[in-house]
Order: C-alpha cells, then sequence, then structure tokens
C-alpha cells in the first residue's frame, strides 16, 4: 500500500501534459525582435523524441553550444519580417533573409532576401584569378511554402510543392567564362505531420534547466533537387564535377519542429540522419523567449541605459524596466566575451564584468535584440 501510495504521488505531482492547438490567434500581431539559439550536436546525447500523444521530452540532458545571436523578426520591405540564415550555393556559405508571413490561415514563407558576396575560387579550380560571385537579389518562391498551416493539432498535415532560382556569376580561366550569368534552380517538395504533442523543457539562456511547455509535435521531410544553368544552357558536364555537384542533385531533410503557443520561432528545431526519426544529430533551441520563467524583452531601446560610461570599475549599471534579461557583451570583432541573465528591481540592475575583459569599446547586447555601446578605460 504505501509503494502504491508512492507511485500515485509522483504520478499526480509530474507536469500533465495538454493537447494543444495552434490558430492565428495564439500569435502576436506585431512580430519584431531577436533571439538567442542553442546548438546541440550529435555528441552530445539526446532524449527519446518519441511520436504520440502525452510525452515529455527533456531537452536539458543536452550539452549546448554558446548562444548564437540568431536575427529574427527583422524589417523586410513589403512583409512582416524575415528570418536570417545561412545559405548556400556550391560549397559556399552566405548570409540570407528568408521573408515570411503572418496570416490568418497559416505561417507562410515568400522567399529569399541576399546580399551581394564575392569568393575567390582559385583553390578549387586552381586559377589565382577565377570567382563567383552572387549579387544582391530577392528570390520569390514559385509559391509560398506553408510552416504551419491552423489550425495546427494532433494528426493534422500539410505540404509545399515549389521551386526558386539563385542567381550567381561565375569568372574562370578555363573554360573561358567572364562574369557568366547563371542560375541554380530548386524545387522543393515538403511534406508536414503533426505526429505528437506533450511537453518539452531545455535549458534557458544561463545553462539552467527551464519549465516543462506544451508543445506540438510536427514531422517534417524535404527533399531539394537542384538543377545548374549558365549562359541560358545547363551547365557544362566538365564545370559541375568542380564544384562536386551535378544535374537533379538530391537532398532530404528529416526533422522535427516542436511549437508553443505565443512563438512562431519553434521551441526546438531537431535533424535526423535517418528516415525514421530515431537518430538525432542536431537540434536548435529557443532560449531567449522561454514563457513564464524565461527572460523579457527590451521594449524600447530608449529605455535602456547603460552608465558610467566609461566604464572604470568592475559593475556596470543598466536602467531597464523590471524583469530578467538575457545579455551577450560583444567586442569590436563579434566575440563574445561575456554572457548570463541580470534580474532589473525598481528599473535597475547591476552587471558585474570580469577583470579580464581588456580596455576598450564594446557593445552589450539586451535580451538579444539591443546592443547598447559599452566604454571600459580600466
Amino acid at each position: 500500500m504505501r509503494q502504491l501510495f508512492l507511485c500515485l504521488t509522483l504520478f499526480l505531482t509530474m507536469p500533465a501534459a495538454a493537447q494543444i492547438t495552434l490558430t492565428a490567434a495564439d500569435y502576436p500581431a506585431v512580430l519584431t525582435g531577436t533571439d538567442s539559439i542553442k546548438v546541440t550536436v550529435s555528441a552530445s546525447p539526446f532524449p527519446a523524441l518519441i511520436t504520440g500523444g502525452g510525452n515529455m521530452w527533456d531537452m536539458t540532458i543536452n550539452t549546448d553550444s554558446l548562444p548564437v545571436l540568431h536575427n529574427y523578426r527583422v524589417p523586410a520591405a513589403g512583409f512582416q519580417y524575415a528570418d536570417s540564415a545561412a545559405c548556400t550555393l556550391f560549397r559556399f556559405t552566405f548570409p540570407g533573409k528568408a521573408i515570411r508571413t503572418q496570416l490568418m490561415s497559416g505561417h507562410a514563407e515568400e522567399g529569399w532576401i541576399i546580399g551581394d558576396t564575392s569568393y575567390n575560387i582559385g583553390f578549387i579550380t586552381t586559377s589565382a584569378y577565377d570567382s563567383l560571385f552572387i549579387p544582391a537579389q530577392t528570390d520569390f518562391y514559385s509559391v509560398q511554402r506553408n510552416i504551419l498551416i491552423y489550425p495546427a493539432t494532433d494528426a493534422s498535415s500539410w505540404s509545399s510543392s515549389f521551386f526558386v532560382d539563385l542567381q550567381f556569376q561565375l569568372s574562370m580561366a578555363f573554360p573561358a567564362y567572364n562574369h557568366a550569368p547563371g542560375y541554380r534552380r530548386s524545387y522543393v517538395q515538403e511534406n508536414c505531420f503533426v505526429t505528437g504533442w506533450g511537453q518539452m523543457r531545455i535549458n534557458d539562456a544561463n545553462g539552467n534547466p527551464g519549465e516543462y511547455l506544451d508543445v506540438l509535435q510536427v514531422q517534417i521531410r524535404r527533399i531539394t533537387t537542384d538543377s545548374f544553368f549558365l549562359n541560358g544552357v545547363p551547365m557544362a558536364p566538365s564545370v559541375l564535377p568542380v564544384f562536386n555537384v551535378y544535374q537533379g542533385m538530391a537532398d532530404t531533410v528529416y526533422e522535427h519542429n516542436y511549437y508553443r503557443k505565443g512563438e512562431i520561432t519553434p521551441l526546438a528545431n531537431v535533424r535526423f540522419k535517418d528516415a525514421i526519426y530515431t537518430q538525432p544529430v542536431m537540434a536548435r533551441k529557443h532560449v531567449q523567449r522561454l514563457m513564464r520563467v524565461g527572460v523579457a524583452d527590451v521594449p524600447t531601446t530608449k529605455e535602456v541605459k547603460v552608465y558610467p560610461q566609461p566604464l572604470t570599475g568592475e559593475e556596470l549599471m543598466i536602467s531597464i524596466p523590471p524583469g530578467r534579461y538575457a545579455y551577450t557583451l560583444y567586442d569590436m570583432k563579434g566575440i563574445n566575451v561575456a554572457s548570463g541573465v541580470v534580474s532589473a528591481t525598481n528599473n535597475t540592475c547591476k552587471l558585474a564584468l570580469p577583470e579580464s575583459i581588456a580596455a576598450g569599446q564594446y557593445l552589450l547586447c539586451i535580451a538579444g535584440m539591443r546592443s547598447v555601446p559599452v566604454n571600459i578605460q580600466r
């Protein structure tokens, strides 16, 4: 009887998983800000991410990287917002922004905004002056990509099928190309299924276990098939191997997204290396705005003041609305030199900076979305 009572007590004190349905009413009308994302790779243990209802997934057992500032919900002319992400062409990676829209029917992605990027490709072509140039462009999908279709709930599904072109220019000594215009056409087929619901917790911005949150588990399979064109015709078979690509090159991605109400960015995005979703290899976790016990956003730049300037001692005073805020101090090269969480009461908080931080100019990023100059002279 005592053992039965103990088991019942443990059961009743566990967080209760509740079915979750996502609609447009669950998301904010104004989408602005940046987030801190932590990344876990396959060397770290993962929990069993099983499907079905009423599950509990504890992602706090992962060993996280340092927070990565992920610029999401940034302005994009003609669209509600954009998310930053890494784009790739051949073996090269460059920054871009995915333009996205929140609709009454769901959450959609419209395409990409890309800035000028150039590369010297002599290390793969053996000619020192060969180059690849990616001009600034806005690449719209042939039809929008559906990220969520409302109402999203247990057993619902949606899909997307579209293509998108990425423009580039290629200069090579042999074959003789001089800023030859080209493009990569990517055909994408994505299928999404709500395969479970339950509760998940992750570590917060300070590395401490957060609270269990109700989440909807969405299983994703994305097949991308690429074709390459140069001077208006398919790229020559002799050139394709230089870039380690081929016509009709296909890539399949298997992922889980775990969505909760109020945040379009998944609480966790997990990538798998197998088609039955049993071997996770990487996770991205949204640590900035953990609901209920997380850290807050800063309402406006004017409400954030940092003093004394210059800082000659160890304590930096921050004038900020009451709440808990994640912070990161960057040097002028963009290197993270200090990070953590501070708590503000009476519109003020103190931040003790290590003596090891050298004198100079820094940027203090508050709540992942406000950068305030800091002058350290000590």
